[in-house]
């Protein structure tokens, strides 16, 4: 289940929101002239040519061959590249195409291992998610399911020092300490200590009828770390792991706008479900975009930002963006 990105025709992108359980029929796509054919070489840091990795160029994937070798059609110009292959960290390239002959060259991965227990009587946590956050905050992974005896393996990480979470429908937790992992490591196994949390569960609606299929849900608590949760096919939304507090309720469903003020959610000591939050529609600003000489510009971006009000300083604001075609 999720939101797709199925087919580039000349005037928009359309979306198909796939449901559990049910078969969708009937997309066309159109496919656009013009594609020009790179080829990429992916090699592990000592030289050698990897098999089978997984190369991705936006929407088009590949599989390595014998030697390492593949081949892609792509839109021409500026291109990057993702390659990732089982017990390697994932990297990517940039380079013009056609012209440009692509290497990529991919780190063995390090791992975090450890297990999950809860604070009160030292149980372990099975079904937890557990996430990998590096020092810095611009690596990470995750996140690993942990097992019946609370057990957790987190892979794909490049070398630095690593701090376990684990976020459960009743218990979160973060380890006492980082873990300092170099090149191709194994970490020695962390403990996580699990804390009382709970679950806060509910539907984001359109005003009039029907769902939010896609966005984020975030619940901001000034004491404590901002809460995020992916918006699900039908407006589902699930955010596993909250503590106590009360938190604001902000919205971002795409094409659609959140309103002024939610009622805050008040996290007390039970986990809080049913609870419901609306969207309402968006307006669309459409336009053209063109050189001095009036000749319309392909694939350029456009950004639209309200203006204040000076005489409005609490007005709510709203911005997006739009791919021209």
């Amino acid at each position: 289940p999720g939101k797709y990105e199925v087919g580039r025709a000349p005037a928009r992108t359309e979306l198909v929101v796939l449901f559990a359980g049910r078969e969708t029929r009937d997309g066309d796509v159109t496919l656009q002239p013009g594609g020009v054919e790179v080829t990429w070489l992916v090699r592990d840091l000592s030289g050698g040519e990897l098999e089978g990795a997984l190369v991705s160029c936006g929407y088009a994937y590949a599989r390595t061959g014998a030697e390492g070798r593949f081949s892609l059609w792509v839109k021409p110009g500026n291109t990057s590249v993702r390659a990732q292959a089982e017990g390697y960290v994932e990297s990517d390239a940039q380079g013009i195409a056609p012209g440009h002959v692509f290497e990529i060259y991919l780190t063995p991965e390090s791992v975090l291992v450890g297990r999950v227990v809860r604070a009160e009587d030292g149980a372990p946590v099975a079904g937890a998610s557990v996430f990998a956050q590096e020092g810095s905050g611009w690596n990470g992974g995750g996140p690993a399911i942990t097992d019946e005896g609370g057990n957790f393996r987190v892979e794909g990480l490049k070398p630095g020092s690593y701090r376990a979470e684990a976020y459960h429908d009743e218990a979160y937790g973060s380890a006492a300490e980082s873990a300092v992992l170099g090149l191709g490591e194994t970490s020695a196994p962390v403990t996580v200590v699990a804390h009382p949390a709970y679950l806060v569960e509910g539907t984001v609606e359109i005003a009039g009828g029907g769902a939010c299929d896609g966005g984020w849900l975030r619940l901001e608590e000034k004491a404590k770390s901002t809460r995020w949760s992916e918006i699900e096919p039908g407006g589902a939304v699930r955010v596993r792991g909250v503590l106590p507090g009360t938190y604001e309720v902000h919205l971002d469903c795409s094409g659609y706008i959140e309103a002024e003020r939610y009622e805050p959610v008040a996290v007390v000591d039970a986990s809080l479900r049913g609870l419901r939050w609306e969207v309402r529609q968006g307006r669309s600003i459409r336009g053209r975009i063109v050189t001095a000489q009036g000749d319309g510009v392909a694939d350029a971006w456009a950004r639209a930002e309200p203006q204040p009000d000076p005489s409005a300083p609490r007005g709510q604001t709203t911005a997006g963006w739009s791919e021209t075609t």
